[in-house]
This record gives structure tokens, sequence and C-alpha cells, in this order.
């Protein structure tokens, strides 16, 4: 597929928008900075910009202003440049050399807005161009960075619509790609060309159309994009494609009614328009296409059909399709089996479930306890019943190819009446997997007392020594669900309580983050470390207590000198985004009374991490919408 327009997006938002040459050197400038309304001298004004470094790279400290080591290294350069030649004056494009240097060092998540502002009001042209010939109006728009879209609007800044990078892509294919409404509403404006095409073909309207921005969409159309259902781009895929892949059902429609070829195959992959909605999950536009006719037999160069594809995806089109394909009588019991088994083995739950209801059963009689060990995988009760229903057996004692035995499964899932019948049917309390993990390991691992204890009457041990393969003993474990037992039955065989796991978190940082604060209590007194000295990549105390919404431990915290403004940098954990701070964990998890605390402390409300989110952003997108306003609305 064509990395279905994914890999390409993808890309997209890995690369920075400027042209593959070597940085050329700075022109030599000066500005004038007026702080109690005295005028600096070049060369103040510089060594003033570089004491605004805001990130130190060693003490992974965000202190206050602009971006770290590219920026300063870059105004240093500057400072020896001025001083050469100290009677060099003339105006010198900084918001645009800001933005510039953050892009092209993936440091923009430390800008924050008041700092942008700062240089916009020291600018005496807001629309001079850097020594790549970009305004700060082209990198903002090709970036979408919302939070410095209205006060550059504000201050008359301006993109160029027409200049396009070494790719082809204007200002509005970036605005479009990122979904970003009011830089497209601005483009469009400003007199953006709509029909643009970049090099590899793909034009405005089938990008908006692709990521399914039916906003966007309308005001392309309304703007004078070509809806032509005949084009198509260098790799086949037309503009029905692409609204099929996002999901503009109405889109869809037009196109057929205007004659776009439903069965269309792209040329590499033969991906047809029905594929790409099934793989999206767009079942309005699947059954829109079902409806004219999209044929369900057809197949891609991987010889799998949208049914196929919908089943490797888990999609919530696939009882759309199933249904259609049973009423065309397509579907065997051999073929039933075969989905069946892509499901599971994929890890494809629902659908799953919806093929065992439906009359889909396992052929040979040694898959029953392969997909049930699936299922403990997965802690998938309503498959696991199903699969008993259809006659499936558990086999206690027989490892998979990991190594796993199903005690271990059961045992972490919590399900005691499947832990118990283990044991009797004589698993092996003290089993490993192949990575030397074993059943009390995964017990720890479930939080599960009662069955902790079971498994402890049968035998298994807990130990200071064991951990999981990312290096989680006993005892963090034990904190992470407040076991209060364990935690003391470790302390007493003397585990290792200021160890760190390969992501740097302690027991300690456990408790904190899952809110277990009689652990954390208990923890102090067994001489857990209160000093807060990550690893670098890993949280940082205070950053745990706003995760576990402990505003006790927040304010404690707080109170002995944490910084509220501490970044985590680089992220060792994939799930957390370099550029995270305190303030936008407390945010994502809705703690509203610790947010406030930390604003009370100084924390900078505006910064972003690596993904371009503000503590605003992470609230809004995990439902807090009441602390998204009141984030949003400060200053």
């Amino acid at each position: 597929m064509k990395a279905s327009l994914l890999l390409l997006t993808a890309a997209l938002a890995a690369t920075v928008c400027l042209p593959a040459a070597a940085e050329p050197p700075l022109p030599e400038a000066t500005m004038d900075i007026r702080p109690g309304q005295r005028q600096l001298s070049p060369i103040e004004a510089f060594k003033y910009l570089d004491s605004l470094q805001v990130f130190n790279q060693k003490e992974h400290t965000l202190l206050d202003g602009i971006v770290y080591r590219e920026a300063t290294a870059r105004f240093r350069q500057n400072i020896q440049l001025w001083e050469k030649n100290p009677e060099t004056v003339r105006d010198y494009p900084w918001a645009a050399e800001l933005l510039g240097i953050a892009y092209r060092s993936r440091t923009a998540f430390l800008i924050r807005p008041d700092i942008l502002q700062s240089f916009i009001s020291i600018s005496s042209d807001i629309n001079a161009e850097d020594a790549y010939g970009y305004t700060v109006m082209d990198y903002a728009v090709r970036e979408s960075v919302s939070q410095f879209f209205q006060p550059l609007l504000a201050a008359g800044a301006k993109a160029d619509v027409t200049r396009c990078d070494e790719d082809g892509r204007t200002a509005l294919y970036f605005a479009v790609y990122e979904g970003n409404r009011r830089a497209v509403e601005y483009l469009l404006q400003q007199g953006s060309y709509v029909n643009d095409f970049s090099h590899d073909g793909t034009s405005i309207l089938s990008l908006a159309l692709e990521q399914g921005h039916q906003e966007i969409v309308d005001m392309l159309l309304a703007t004078g994009a070509k809806m032509e259902p005949a084009w198509e781009d260098d790799e086949g895929y037309t503009l029905l494609h692409h609204a099929a892949a996002g999901g503009c059902t109405e889109q869809v429609r037009r196109l057929i009614q205007k004659g776009a070829d439903i069965s269309a195959a792209t040329t590499e992959g033969k991906w047809t328009p029905l594929m790409l909605a099934a793989i999206h999950g767009h079942a309005d536009t699947v059954s829109e296409l079902l409806k004219h006719g999209a044929n369900l037999r057809q197949k891609n160069d991987f010889g799998s059909t949208a049914l196929e594809e919908a089943v490797g995806e888990d999609s919530p089109c696939f009882p759309v399709l199933f249904r259609e394909a049973r009423k065309q009588h397509l579907l065997t019991e051999q073929q039933l089996s075969e989905l069946l088994e892509e499901a599971i083995i994929g890890d494809k739950g629902e659908t799953a479930c919806f093929l065992l209801q439906n009359g889909a059963r396992f052929n040979a009689d040694d898959m029953g306890w392969q997909y049930l060990g699936f299922a403990l995988r997965r802690g998938d009760t309503q498959l696991l019943r199903l699969l008993e229903k259809a006659g499936a057996q558990y086999d206690a004692c027989t490892p998979d190819d990991e190594g796993v035995t199903q005690l271990m499964l059961a045992a972490q899932q919590g399900y005691r009446e499947l832990t118990e019948q283990f044991l009797e049917d004589g698993a092996d309390v003290h089993a490993e997997d192949n990575e030397g993990t074993n059943v009390m390991t995964y017990a720890l691992i479930g939080g599960n007392e009662q069955i902790i204890e079971l498994l402890r009457e049968a035998g298994a041990i807990l130990s200071p020594h064991a951990a999981t393969p990312e290096a989680e003993t006993h005892l963090m474990l034990a904190a992470r669900h407040g076991l209060i037992p364990q935690i003391r039955e470790l302390m007493k065989q003397r585990a290792a309580v200021n160890a760190r796991s390969k992501t740097g978190k302690t027991a300690l940082m456990e408790a904190l983050s899952h809110g277990q604060e009689d652990a954390v209590k208990l923890l102090l007194q067994f001489g857990a470390k209160w000093k807060d000295n990550p690893a670098p990549g890993s949280p940082t105390l205070l950053m745990c207590a706003a995760q576990g919404g402990s505003e006790s431990y927040v304010r404690k915290l707080l109170g002995t000198g944490s910084d509220p403004n501490r970044v985590i940098f680089p992220a060792s954990d994939a799930d957390t985004p370099a550029g995270t701070t305190a303030l936008m964990i407390a945010a994502q998890h809705g703690h509203e009374k610790i947010v406030r605390l930390l604003i009370n402390a100084g924390a900078f409300p505006h910064l972003c991490n690596e993904d371009g989110q503000t503590a605003a952003d992470l609230a809004r997108e995990n439902g807090h919408t009441a602390l998204a306003d009141y984030l949003q609305s400060l200053p």
C-alpha cells in the first residue's frame, strides 16, 4: 500500500520542512532590546540572548527562555562575529531565526508563546526572512504551531503562499496535512492555489480527503478545488481512494455519481477504495461502497480481500463486510476457520469474538489450548468463555513458544479459579519463561494479592532479586499495586529499595505514580531516597506524584524545591514524549487541584512536548474539558 499514505504522512511529521542544503553562514546583524528602557549595544544584546537558554542538557532542567544548545551555540557564534566587526549594524529576523533554529534542532516544544511574543515585539520587520529565506509565519504554518498562529497574525506576519520546498509542497499543503483549519483559511485568503501538486503527484484536495478533514475539504471545494473522478496520482491513487481512506462518505458518494471507478486498484499493491475504507475503520464509507457494488472478491497483491484486511486491522467494519460476504455466499467453513485463526493469533479480540458468535470453529484439536493462551494473554474474558463454549481445553503444563505457561497468564490477569485449577493440575509454580520471568513475577505484575498468596502457599517465593526483562523488581511491582505485606516481606529480605528499572523508576516512584500513599510512607521508612535525581529520560518524583494524583506529596515536593518546569528529555518511556512536564502529566490525568498547585508554583502552562501538545491539549484529549479551558485561559 502506498504506505497508505500512512508512511507518507509519518515521514512528513518526522522531517523538518527546510531545503536539504548545508546551513548558510548567518548574516552579520544586530537588534535592540530595551529592558528598563535602556537600549543595549549589539554585543550586550547578544549576551542577553545567550543568557536566555532554557535547557540545561546535563541537568535536564528547563530554565527561562528560548531553546537549548543549538540556539545558544548560534548566538555565541554571532557574538564572535560582531566582536570582530562591531560596526556592522542592520535589522535581523529574530523571530524567524528562533523558530528556524528550533525546528532544525527539533526543540520547538521548548519555546514558550510569551518568549515568541517578546521576539515579535523587538523585530523591526516581522516578515523578514532568515538565512534560508523563510519568515516566522512560514515556519509556524508549515509546522502547524497552533499556539503561535494567533499572535503572529495579530502582528501582521505573512507566509509565502507560492514557495515550494524541495518536494514541491506549499504552505497550504502542510496546513492541510496538519488539519489546521485556521491556517488553511488564512492561506486561502492570501491567494494560495488550491489545485497545486507536490512532486509525487499528491494534490491538496487528495491530502485533505485522505486525512479525513471534512471541514477543510469543504473549504477547498468552495475555493475552486477540482473534484475530478478520473484524476490519479503517480501510484494510481484516485480521489475515491483518498476519500475512502479518510472516511469522507459524502465525497465518496459524489465521486461515484460523477463516474469514479469503484473497483480501481492502485498500481502498487492493488489497493481498492473498499480495502482502504475497511483498513481505516470507516464503516459508513464501507456501506456506501458496498451499496454501489464494490467487489468483495477483489484481491490485492498480498492475496487479501477487503474482508481479510479488516480482520488484520480488527476493524469495526468487519461485521458489515462479513454480513455482505455471507449474503453473497462467499464464505466456506474452512475460510471461517482461517479468519478465526488470523484474528486470534493476530490479537484481534473483537473480531475473534464476532466470528465465534457467528459460527466459526477451529480445525485442529491442539489449536484450542493455544487459542485459550492467546485469550489469557489479553485478559479477554469474553473470548475465553466463547472458546470454552466451542470446546477448547486448557493445558496447565505445556508452555508456548515463549516459554509462557497458562498458570503465568492466569496469575497475571487475576483469574483465581483458573489459577487454582492449574495448580491442582500440577502446573509448576517455579517455572520461568524464555526470558527468565517466573510465575510469582507474573502475579506481581497483575497485582492480585489473593493470587500472590495462593502461589506462596503452593511454594512460589517473593524474591528481592527476581525481576522482569525491564529490570522491574518484585519490590517495584509490589509498590506499584500498594501491596503492603509483600513490601514488608521483601524489605525483610533486604531488597534494594533504591534500585532503578530500565526506564529509570524506583519503587518509590512506582508507588507515587499509582497513588499508593501508604506504600510511599513505608518505603520512605525503609530508606527510599526522597531527593529528586532522576536518571536521564526518566520522570521526576514530582511528575510521578502528579500522575498518581497525590496532592499532599506534590505539595511536599514543591516545598522542598522540586522544579515544576523540569522536562523529560529524552524520554526513556516510549509512551511519554520528550518535553513532558509535571503539569502536562497532571492535566492528562485530570488532577485539577494538582494542576493549580503547579501553576501557583510557577509551572509554564503553554509549553509543548515533542508532539506539539500543551497541557491543555492533553487535558482535552482525555476528556477533561473544564481543566483544558482553564489552562488555555492562562496568560
